[in-house]
């Protein structure tokens, strides 16, 4: 019967972990390899952890060490953390359906472009800036997506100004057309989260909107991307 129990709880751990954070995996609770941390670093015994995400409304961060391990911290917004974070939501939610804002700004390249450069094409936005940790470790699945989709614009804007922007870019790897001191237009939309994410369609309609970082990122903006083809 403890065994069974275990088993039950041990499938629960991994439902909720696979629903609350879009992991395409699962963690076993006896692997030692993997060390379960909430967000002051203390580690989680199994009955904490199981306690923990049986409450669901959490979000995971997976790291690995330079021992080999994995550390997989767990987190859980505060009320007031929740409601800012619904209020961004619903702020830029708010676009999809709506053209995309008039703007004129010039890539690092020193290339003019503007709202009607990204038609006729699906165009997917990556709104970031150079000291945004989630926006770093998810580019190497952004670039995946420039290399498997090199028909559609792939453009990243940040408020930080263009020397930053090429410093960065010399010791990163991130293969959007980018456009820096893009201040005005990230809070004309509204965009204090970062990294956010925008697809547009050929007609310079935002299709949708993408809030925050993802391990799973790729398949994420691939999934729009393939209705916004279709």
């Amino acid at each position: 019967m403890q065994i069974r129990n275990y088993w039950r709880l041990f499938v629960l751990f991994s439902l909720v972990a696979y629903a609350s954070a879009g992991y395409s995996q699962s963690f076993n609770l006896n692997d030692p390899t993997i060390i379960y941390k909430d967000e002051q670093g203390r580690v989680f015994s199994k009955d904490s952890l199981i306690a923990f995400v049986s409450l669901g409304g959490f979000s995971m961060q997976k790291n690995e060490t330079a021992d080999g391990k994995v550390e997989v911290i767990l987190s859980r917004p505060s009320i007031s953390e929740r409601e800012r974070e619904a209020n961004e939501s619903q702020q830029i939610n708010r676009w999809k359906g709506s053209a995309f804002p008039v703007f004129n700004l010039i890539t690092i390249d020193g290339v003019s472009l503007t709202q009607r450069d990204l038609l006729g094409k699906i165009t997917v936005l990556n709104f970031w800036f150079t000291g945004c940790q989630p926006c770093i470790r998810e580019m190497p699945e952004l670039n995946k997506l420039t290399a498997k989709y090199p028909q559609l614009n792939f453009v990243g804007f940040t408020f930080n100004d263009s020397d930053r922007v090429k410093k960065f870019l010399s010791q990163h790897t991130f293969n959007y057309r980018q456009v820096a001191n893009a201040g005005q237009l990230c809070k004309a939309l509204g965009i204090e989260a970062y990294p956010t994410h925008m697809i547009i369609d050929e007609k310079g309609i935002i299709h949708d909107v993408v809030l925050g970082a993802s391990d799973d990122i790729y398949h994420q903006l691939e999934s729009i991307i393939i209705k916004a083809l279709n």
